[in-house]
């Protein structure tokens, strides 16, 4: 990283009375210069599955991220009765990979300079990458994560991709039953696929109730992802099985059942639709007030934004100083 300064930033952490540490760039810190050093120090205040990545260029892209777990007891989460293992070998940090330097994409992400969505996906750092055009198929190991059979598992799920794409996750034959979202439990329910973007995650519970074996394990990358049909596998083994899926290896076209769909890209859930689940019909674990949810406000405050579709050319006009992703402050009496 010679020449280049750094970040960090905790993502999910409150930093509550720290935010010197938050890690986001000329906002409430400098960025680290080559040679320097800068301690980074918080209190872990808020349990749940969290992770680091850097906050500066396009280091996220190239790797400088990491998993962050904060534990509580079990006491403490209303949903420890329906797992029996909480492993630190049981995180998936799922991320998108590109063959080279993200700076030799970058920067401008213009419909004239295409060629800036990745190659593959990573699942913890891992994975295989299938030529397209001569089918060659790295030889390099996939991620295995095991199970004792008869065994509840809890499973933390990181989306750490540095691109816009949405990922799709699955696993064969295994129903996730989801127990948190960004380090909130919420009441339990049950899917077969999870949909998420960049910076959240999942936490669901896997049971062990299926013949011994393995399983497959698929991240597929949607939206402009589908472009290069950027995937990555992994393997569900349980203990004393074999470590090779007998079932047919997905592909990016012929992939995994799909089933009952958490955070479908369409966005549309009710009450009659049963192959999917919308984040806002989540619910929280934790006993919630209701009497303060329904307390008038003071004064609301209205944040609207949008995005703007501009031509280089206005961006880089002479003596001029245009002010863009500007925010206007709207004030309603309540």
């Amino acid at each position: 990283m010679e020449g280049l300064e750094v970040t960090i930033h905790w993502h999910g952490i409150w930093q509550r009375g720290t935010q010197y540490s938050d890690g986001v760039p000329f906002v409430t810190q400098c960025p680290i210069q080559q040679g320097n050093t800068f301690r980074y120090q918080w209190v872990a205040g808020n349990a749940g599955t969290h992770f680091y990545h850097a906050h500066t260029g396009l280091q996220k892209l190239d790797g400088l991220y990491g998993s962050i777990v904060v534990r509580q007891a079990p006491s403490q989460d209303p949903n420890s009765h329906l797992y029996d293992f909480d492993l630190t070998t049981h995180v998936i940090l799922i991320s998108d990979w590109m063959h080279e330097d993200a700076l030799e994409r970058y920067p401008g992400r213009l419909a004239v300079n295409p060629g800036q969505d990745p190659d593959a996906a990573l699942i913890n750092g891992k994975g295989q990458f299938m030529d397209p055009n001569t089918g060659f198929v790295t030889n390099t190991p996939l991620e295995v994560f095991t199970m004792t059979p008869g065994k509840r598992y809890r499973f933390r799920l990181i989306n750490s991709f540095g691109t816009v794409c949405p990922a799709q996750f699955s696993v064969e034959g295994h129903v996730l039953t989801l127990i948190a979202t960004d380090g909130e439990p919420v009441q339990p329910v049950n899917v077969n696929t999870i949909i998420s973007f960049s910076g959240e995650r999942y936490d669901f519970v896997i049971t062990a109730d299926q013949q011994v074996g393995a399983y497959w394990i698929q991240v597929r990358g949607l939206g402009e992802c589908g472009a290069k049909r950027a995937m990555q596998l992994a393997v569900l083994r349980y203990a004393r099985g074999p470590y090779q899926p007998s079932s047919q290896q997905p592909t990016y076209d012929v992939g995994l059942p799909q089933g009952v769909v958490l955070n479908p890209l369409d966005a549309v859930c009710n009450r009659r639709r049963t192959d999917a689940i919308c984040i806002n019909q989540l619910k929280n674990a934790r006993h919630i007030d209701e009497g303060l949810l329904q307390e008038r406000p003071d004064v609301k405050i209205f944040l609207p934004f949008r995005f703007l579709f501009y031509r280089p050319e206005e961006l880089f006009q002479p003596h001029s100083y245009n002010r863009f992703l500007g925010m206007a402050f709207l004030l309603f009496p309540a």
